[in-house]
């Protein structure tokens, strides 16, 4: 398995954890619920995006290089 393969995989988790974190934030804003589930999807959602990003950036770098 090539390095570019290893970082799709890596990328494929994080887009589907990135939708279902989407979802979860549609779910506790459309029913106005702040709970402690919320906040903590909420924080997450930052790291999730820094992995897509960062795995795109090292994607491109490995294509390109």
């Amino acid at each position: 398995m090539s390095v570019v393969e290893l970082h799709k995989s890596y990328l494929t988790i994080l887009i589907w954890g990135l939708i279902c974190e989407i979802i979860v934030l549609i779910y506790y804003l459309s029913n106005n619920k702040y709970s402690f589930e919320f906040y903590l999807t909420l924080g997450l959602l930052p790291i999730t995006l820094g992995g897509v990003v960062a795995i795109v950036r090292a994607i491109k770098r490995e294509v390109s290089g």
